[in-house]
């Protein structure tokens, strides 16, 4: 399943189930739509295409319901335009909130002068 798309799981119980007394009719079917949670990326310091001034960064990823596994691995950044090859993200802590729905991470961009 492609991440964010919802799916509907149906399921429906037996009549006449081995092992199960008295006897017993079938189920009606349930129909259950599951929809993952969808998350959004802010910043408290730029809005998306703005220019940062700050060479730390935190990144705030909010979920419409909790989450685990969040790592700081979870975030991709890359370079687009003009980013010279030295301009490096070195994310640093990541830290839950708000009943794990919410995910800091801070970020800092670094510049190497002698790129590898």
């Amino acid at each position: 399943l492609p991440p964010g798309l919802p799916t509907t799981v149906t399921s429906t119980l037996g009549g006449g189930l081995s092992g199960v007394t008295p006897i017993t009719g079938g189920s009606a079917t349930l129909a259950i739509e599951y929809r993952p949670p969808a998350v959004t990326l802010t910043s408290d310091q730029v809005s998306s295409a703005d220019v940062a001034v700050d060479h730390v960064l935190m990144l705030t990823a909010t979920f419409t319901s909790p989450v685990t596994g969040v790592t700081a691995n979870s975030f991709n950044f890359r370079r687009t335009g003009s980013t010279p090859a030295s301009v490096t993200f070195t994310p640093g802590d990541l830290v839950a909130g708000l009943s794990n729905k919410q995910w800091v991470l801070t970020v800092e961009v670094v510049v190497n002068p002698f790129p590898a």
